[in-house]
């Protein structure tokens, strides 16, 4: 059976968001196998508990750090409950609206298979790749999934959003960028899914993809 690479786990972690998680700054971890979310303040525990988690269940993280106080106020706004935090932020996993760190672009790349039920994805890993080429930029990141590729543009360092305002921005930039390779794609009479919202989660590389039995590569 695939092992877990707690080591690829902290340098993707490292390599996206640096020095930005903080109490201000949480980096979203969610479990598939118990549905709840793991709140994080620092690369250091997000890599442990990423790996503790990572063992029994196919795990997701926030792309966009998350303000834990605004994503509280949203969550109970949304649901109209007010629950201790603790048990709050194990059932949420914050919003576009409430993103305050963008580490950048990214694009989940689905490769035919098995696995997947979707028409006209990519056949192959040079097919896929071909989309990527004609990209004004190639990849700073690519993760193996399994089922194909997340890759990341990755800004010079985190864009610490400060207003709703800069999250529009910020929303614009990723949606933009995944527009241009999805038209690509099309143009070759491919598909390429749109993953574009700032509340978006994907797989941490050195987990595990219980579905291939393979650990996501990085």
């Amino acid at each position: 059976m695939a092992s877990i690479r707690p080591d690829y786990i902290r340098r993707f972690f490292t390599d996206l968001y640096a020095d930005s998680v903080n109490e201000h700054a949480a980096l979203v971890l969610w479990s598939a196998q118990s549905k709840r979310s793991c709140w994080t303040y620092s690369v250091e525990e997000a890599a442990d508990r990423a790996g503790q988690l990572a063992a029994a269940s196919d795990l997701y993280f926030g792309a966009c750090l998350q303000n834990p106080e605004l994503a509280l106020s949203a969550n109970e706004s949304q649901t109209g409950r007010s629950r201790p935090k603790e048990e709050a932020f194990q059932f949420m996993r914050g919003y576009s609206s409430t993103a305050t760190v963008v580490p950048g672009m990214w694009l989940d790349l689905d490769i035919a298979g098995d696995a997947h039920e979707k028409k006209n994805l990519p056949r192959t890993v040079e097919e896929a790749w071909s989309i990527i080429e004609e990209l004004p930029h190639p990849p700073s990141t690519k993760v193996i999934t399994g089922g194909g590729f997340h890759l990341y543009w990755l800004f010079k360092e985190p864009w610490i959003l400060e207003n709703d305002e800069e999250r529009l921005e910020a929303a614009s930039f990723v949606r933009g960028w995944q527009h241009l390779a999805i038209a690509r794609a099309k143009e070759r009479g491919l598909m390429v899914d749109s993953t574009h919202d700032l509340a978006r989660a994907l797989r941490p590389a050195g987990t595990i993809n219980f579905k291939y039995q393979a650990v996501v590569g990085y």
